[in-house]
C-alpha cells in the first residue's frame, strides 16, 4: 500500500499517492496504518493496537478500498496526435535579458529568421504526418520581428481548420516591447492566445529584462499589456521568471501576484524559477519563496479574490479533481515537437541549437521515419515516471511534472533530474494538501473562503 503522512502543527494527514486522497489521523492510527502498510504480522497488531481479527480485518479493507477505490482521469495518448508545435521563427531578439538561456534570442547561432517558405514546408511535412496538431506556439528569440511569418502561420492553419472544420489553438510567446495595433488586428482576426514575458515587479524587470543599451523595459511592456487587454481581451498569461534580484529586493510571489492583478487585472500567471546552476548571479539559492507562496496564496485569498498562479493551481486541479498527470515527466519528445529557423527538428525549443538532441531536418526525406529521429524519440519516451527510480518511490509522482530544459541548465544533464525542482513540488504538494484539508475543516464550520468552492 502506498501512503504518505503529512505533520504540521497539531494536523496529522495520512495521503494515498494513488488515489489522490487524504483524511486526518490520531498518532495511534498512523501506527496502525504504518503496520498494515508494512505487512507486519496479524497476532502483532492485534496485540499492538488491542484489537480483535474482526477490527482489525475491517480497518485494513476500509483502508485498502480509500486507497484504491477512486478511479483517476488520465489524458489519452494518440499516437497520431501532437499536443504541441513549436514554431521557432526568429533567431534574434530586440531585447538582451540577461538570464537569457537562448544566448539573446540566438541560440548560439547566427541571427536569422523564419522564410514564409520554411514555414509552409514545416506545416506541410508535419499536417502530412500527425491526423491533428492540437496547438501550434509561435516562439523566437522574439516572434514579433518577423510579423510576415507571424500572419503566414496563422492564416495558414485557420484555413486548414475551415477545411477540416476544427479549431487549433494558436499561441505565441512575446517580450511585449513591440505589440502594436497591425499585431492586435491579427490577433482578433486569428484569436492568438498571446503570453507575455514579464517579471513581475518594475524594478526587478529593468534589472533583468533590458534593451540592449541597458535600459529597463517595464513602462513599455505594461503599457503595451494594458493596449493589448483593452483591444482583446489578451494575453491568455504571463509568464513571471522568478530569480536572485526578486529575493534581494524582498518581493515575494504573492507581491507579484497582487501587482499584476492591481495593474492590469486578473491574468492568469506562470511563475517559474530561473534556471542555472547556483554559481550565476540570478539564480535562486533555494526555492523556499516557492514553497511558501502555498501559504500565502490560501491566506490572502478571500472577499472574492483569488490570487493564484500555475504551479499551485495545478497541484490544487489535480488533487481536486483526481487527474494523474501521466506517466511523462516532461511532453518534450512526447507531446512538443520544435522546429528552428533553419528547419532543424528538436523535443523542445530549449533545446534549439543543440546538436546531441537534434532529431533531423523538415528537409530530409522521410524525416518522421528516419533512425535519428526515432532514436531521440525512445530517449525520451524511456525517461518517464515508470522507469525512473527516483520517481517510482516518489509519493507525488501521480499529479508532478517536470521539466527537461531546467535539468539542463541547471546540471548540464537533460536526463538528470533537478533535486531543487523535485524537492520544491514535493514540498509545495504537502502544503496544498494541508491547506485544503484546512479548508474542508472551514467549510464544516461555515467559515468562508474562496477557494472552499473547490
Amino acid at each position: 500500500m502506498n501512503i504518505h503522512f503529512i505533520e504540521s502543527e497539531n494536523i496529522l494527514l495520512v495521503y494515498f499517492p494513488d488515489t489522490l486522497r487524504f483524511f486526518s489521523i490520531n498518532p495511534i492510527t498512523k501506527d496502525l496504518i504504518t503496520c498494515i502498510a508494512e505487512n507486519k504480522d496479524i497476532n502483532f497488531a492485534l496485540k499492538q493496537f488491542n484489537l480483535s481479527k474482526k477490527q482489525y480485518v475491517d480497518f485494513k479493507n476500509k483502508l485498502e478500498n480509500y486507497a484504491t477505490m477512486t478511479k483517476i482521469q488520465q489524458s489519452n495518448n494518440n499516437e497520431n496526435v501532437l499536443n504541441r508545435l513549436v514554431l521557432n521563427i526568429s533567431n534574434t531578439c530586440n531585447l538582451k535579458c540577461r538570464y537569457c538561456y537562448a544566448d539573446g534570442g540566438s541560440y548560439n547561432s547566427d541571427e536569422s529568421i523564419m522564410t514564409r517558405e520554411m514555414a509552409k514546408l514545416t506545416l506541410d511535412k508535419f499536417y502530412s504526418f500527425f491526423n491533428k496538431i492540437n496547438n501550434i506556439q509561435i516562439f523566437g528569440g522574439e516572434p514579433l520581428v518577423n510579423m510576415p511569418v507571424v500572419n503566414f502561420i496563422c492564416k495558414y492553419v485557420r484555413n486548414r481548420d475551415a477545411v477540416n472544420k476544427e479549431k487549433t489553438i494558436i499561441g505565441l510567446v512575446t517580450n511585449g516591447t513591440l505589440m502594436n495595433s497591425e499585431f492586435m488586428k491579427m490577433v482578433n482576426k486569428y484569436d492568438i492566445q498571446v503570453t507575455v514575458s514579464y517579471d513581475g515587479n518594475p524594478k526587478v524587470n529593468d534589472i533583468m529584462r533590458v534593451y540592449a543599451n541597458g535600459s529597463g523595459t517595464s513602462d513599455i511592456i505594461l503599457n503595451n499589456i494594458k493596449m493589448l487587454k483593452k483591444n482583446t481581451n489578451q494575453p491568455t498569461t504571463i509568464e513571471v521568471t522568478f530569480n536572485r534580484n526578486h529575493i534581494d529586493n524582498n518581493i515575494k510571489i504573492i507581491d507579484i501576484i497582487k501587482f499584476i492583478y492591481t495593474t492590469l487585472g486578473k491574468i492568469p500567471l506562470h511563475i517559474v524559477p530561473a534556471g542555472g546552476k547556483k554559481d550565476c548571479f540570478y539564480a535562486l539559492k533555494n526555492r523556499n519563496e516557492f514553497i511558501n507562496s502555498v501559504d500565502d496564496i490560501f491566506l490572502n485569498s478571500k472577499n472574492g479574490i483569488t490570487y493564484t498562479y500555475s504551479l499551485v493551481q495545478r497541484i490544487i486541479s489535480s488533487l481536486v479533481y483526481k487527474k494523474d498527470t501521466g506517466k511523462y515527466i516532461c511532453q518534450a519528445g512526447i507531446g512538443t515537437l520544435s522546429v528552428s529557423v533553419n528547419g532543424y527538428i528538436y523535443p523542445c525549443f530549449m533545446f534549439t541549437d543543440n546538436e546531441n538532441v537534434c532529431m533531423g531536418n523538415i528537409k530530409d526525406k522521410n524525416i518522421f521515419h528516419s533512425e535519428t529521429f526515432f532514436k531521440i524519440i525512445k530517449k525520451f519516451d524511456s525517461f518517464n515516471k515508470n522507469e525512473n527510480e527516483k520517481c517510482k518511490r516518489c509519493f507525488i509522482s501521480k499529479i508532478c511534472s517536470g521539466c527537461f530544459g531546467m535539468n539542463y541548465l541547471e546540471n548540464g544533464k537533460i536526463f538528470t533530474l533537478s533535486d531543487q525542482y523535485c524537492e520544491m513540488s514535493q514540498k509545495m504538494t504537502e502544503k496544498v494538501i494541508l491547506s485544503l484539508f484546512k479548508l474542508s475543516e472551514h467549510l464544516k464550520s461555515g467559515e468562508d473562503n474562496e477557494y472552499a468552492k473547490c
